[in-house]
């Protein structure tokens, strides 16, 4: 019973780590800066965005006990290159660094740990559910 509250609970947090990372890296997927070995032509804006946002990508690993070890990784490449004349982070040639981020892919992980989260957290209430039953009936 233990092993599976145990395996229920890193599998809950793991989701949540997993749902945090896809949000992180949707809300950050605009963020542009110089592109690397370049300076834009506005120094301080050069200096205040001068480093990309780095996505990560969210892993997961079965630990020797039962559950899930929850880890992230870098993408890499962190970041492409696009043209972006108008932007303020724009090198002399108007390029900009964007982060390497697919919204799409994002949304589609952010429904898998959704769904990985609703799965855990009916197992936690069926396990309540097995020990309550089993309490009444073994524990008068």
């Amino acid at each position: 019973m233990i092993n599976a509250i145990n395996t229920s609970l890193s599998g809950l947090l793991a989701s949540t780590s997993k749902l945090s990372v896809a949000a992180s890296n949707i809300v950050n997927s605009r963020t542009t800066s110089t592109p690397k070995g370049t300076f834009a032509a506005d120094l301080t804006a050069a200096a205040l965005g001068s480093k990309a946002y780095t996505p990560l990508k969210h892993g997961q690993s079965s630990n020797k006990h039962g559950g899930v070890m929850s880890y992230n990784i870098p993408v890499n490449p962190a970041s492409l290159t696009a043209y972006s004349p108008d932007d303020p982070m724009a090198n002399e040639e108007g390029y900009v660094a964007i982060p390497n981020v697919n919204d799409f892919v994002e949304v589609g992980e952010m429904i898998k740990a959704s769904n990985a989260y609703k799965a855990n957290a009916k197992v936690l209430s069926t396990l309540d559910e097995t020990m309550d039953d089993f309490m009444d009936q073994f524990g008068k």
